[in-house]
């Protein structure tokens, strides 16, 4: 990591960094900004991401997992009540 991601100020952080921290990877990052996913600002030709909006994006998406997880338990559990899983 270089040393402009070490800092993480109210003014946000490069795409580049969240690569680096292992949060998303590059390309899953570049398409969420273009989706409109993860909020961003332009900073001349690069676009800059406030730490917080990482954070809240990543937790929506822990939560998002645990339901389909939960789901996902339920329809076993049924099948296996039915008898149709073993």
């Amino acid at each position: 990591m270089d040393a402009s991601c070490s800092r993480r100020s109210g003014r946000g952080v490069w795409p580049k960094c969240v690569f680096f921290a292992r949060i998303l990877t590059a390309a899953l990052i570049e398409e969420l900004l273009d989706k409109g996913k993860i909020p961003y600002r332009r900073v001349g030709n690069r676009r800059r991401i406030r730490y917080d909006d990482l954070v809240r994006y990543r937790e929506a998406e822990e939560q998002e997992v645990a339901r389909r997880e939960a789901a996902m338990r339920e329809l076993v559990a049924e099948t296996e009540r039915l008898g149709i899983y073993r």
